[in-house]
């Protein structure tokens, strides 16, 4: 851990904002989940807009609300990603990110905080913390072998 507020550590006051945001619109949800749509996610850029996303659940594997949430901040503004959040609408919690979501952290906003609930206490962890060992991929390159954390 860095230190309490910096890459990983407690949410800062902006990352217990957007966790509001996603909370209340989650709520707004209740009653309308389905196999399609189960869980809701946040992203927080560094212009402080938080953009939301929802997962389409597909046999073939649709998207996951943080990517949803990911190409929404995207659309709507020019701004980094910094922070990332999912909560489910069936079990009512924070969820950890999937395999496939983290490797793509990785790749598209490897400084990213990702929220996660662990032992009731919410953190944040940087992608890396997350998939130790894990490689990233550089088009340019291909897979580039990266130091897990210590």
């Amino acid at each position: 851990m860095m230190n309490d507020r910096g890459s990983t550590g407690l949410p800062t006051n902006d990352e217990w904002a957007m966790l509001g945001t996603l909370k209340a619109a989650a709520e707004r949800m209740s009653g309308h989940t389905s196999i399609f749509h189960s869980v809701i996610a946040a992203v927080l850029t560094k212009d402080g807009t938080t953009h939301l996303g929802i997962n389409l659940h597909h046999y073939t594997g649709g998207p996951c609300a943080e990517l949803t949430a990911l190409a929404t901040a995207r659309l709507q503004s020019n701004s980094t990603p910094i922070c990332v959040a999912a909560f489910s609408l069936i079990d009512r919690r924070l969820l950890a990110p999937c395999g496939k979501d983290r490797q793509i952290f990785i790749d598209y906003a490897p400084s990213i905080r990702v929220l996660i609930e662990s032992r009731g206490e919410v953190r944040a962890y940087t992608p890396m913390e997350l998939t130790p060992h894990a490689e990233r991929w550089v088009p340019e390159v291909g897979m580039v072998p990266l130091v897990s954390p210590s």
